[in-house]
């Protein structure tokens, strides 16, 4: 898991801090002169205008949530008594080292459909609190 969060940590930063140089700077000097604090103005402003992006570092992460295969495969080739085993890993193992293509044919339609649900929910319940403008 840490190794994970310190893979994905650089992309993350990256996108937020283009997310945050978007945001216009008179929008926030506008709010302080009208006598909004900074969290008022955090919650008001600025967390509507990244809301897209953070729609999209959530997206991005679930997706690579839902199928690590390098981190375990390096680290532990599945771990003793396949404690690190992921689906992605069982299917690389079940096509190239048993020759069973047609179960992990299978197996990698049913995580694409996993991860096409998981993403259309969160779409889904973006539609509350992500802005597009």
């Amino acid at each position: 898991m840490i190794v994970v969060t310190w893979q994905q940590l650089g992309f993350t930063f990256i996108v937020f801090s283009a997310a945050l140089g978007s945001v216009p700077p008179e929008l926030t000097e506008a709010a302080r002169v009208d006598g909004a604090g900074g969290w008022r103005v955090f919650r008001k402003i600025i967390l509507p205008m990244i809301s897209p992006s953070i729609l999209f570092t959530t997206t991005v992460g679930v997706i690579n949530q839902l199928q690590p295969f390098g981190q375990p495969y390096v680290l532990t080739h599945g771990g003793r008594a396949n404690a690190t085993q992921t689906v992605v890993l069982d299917v690389y193992e079940q096509a190239f080292q048993n020759l069973r293509f047609g179960y992990a044919s299978a197996v990698s339609v049913i995580l694409f459909i996993v991860v096409l649900i998981a993403t259309f929910l969160q779409f889904r319940i973006s539609r509350r609190w992500v802005f597009y403008s």
